[in-house]
């Protein structure tokens, strides 16, 4: 049963860094800029990512 539960939660911490991983990858291989609303967006994610872990 352990397990199944470690599962869930590896799921939930991916879920939060997509959005990161996204905006990295699209400045890298769109050359997208990174503006400031991508900017906060991407600290909430990952302020998102610390709360949970907790």
């Amino acid at each position: 049963m352990e397990f199944r539960y470690e599962v869930f939660r590896c799921g939930k911490d991916y879920i939060y860094a997509c959005p990161v991983v996204t905006v990295i990858t699209a400045y890298l291989v769109l050359n997208e800029p990174i503006t400031l609303y991508k900017l906060i967006g991407m600290i909430l994610a990952i302020v998102g990512l610390v709360i949970s872990q907790r």
